[in-house]
């Protein structure tokens, strides 16, 4: 199995969860492409604290054009495939949704905080 394959359905899912909290799609990728912004620029810090290139000096422009291909590229894979999962995920039992649904938002908490203290912690 692939790296895609096995991360497809998880990553459909916090997306299903989302889309369920704020109703409308487009503020569900909104949040998830901030989200997923905010983890390759954690990435992208992490490989250059681990690699002594610090502080970084990354210009806002290349960091806003960062992000909309990020929204450009959520939208377009989100909002077109997840009516392949979405059956599935309204048919799980409520108490499996709930257990699920709080493991996401702690998750998605957890790995925005860790972002962002990579992040602050190479651009000083």
């Amino acid at each position: 199995m692939t790296l895609v394959r096995w991360i497809e359905k998880p990553y459909y899912y916090v997306f299903y969860v989302i889309a369920r909290f704020f109703v409308d799609e487009w503020r569900a990728v909104v949040v998830m492409s901030v989200f997923q912004s905010i983890l390759i620029e954690g990435l992208v810090c992490g490989v250059a604290l681990a690699m002594g290139h610090t502080p970084l000096l990354i210009p806002k422009l290349t960091l806003a054009v960062g992000a909309l291909i990020v929204y450009a590229i959520t939208q377009h894979v989100l909002v077109r495939k997840l009516h392949r999962y979405k059956t599935e995920f309204d048919r799980y039992p409520k108490a499996k949704s709930k257990k699920a649904s709080v493991a996401v938002w702690c998750g998605f908490v957890l790995a925005t905080y860790a972002g962002i203290s990579v992040i602050k912690a190479a651009i000083h």
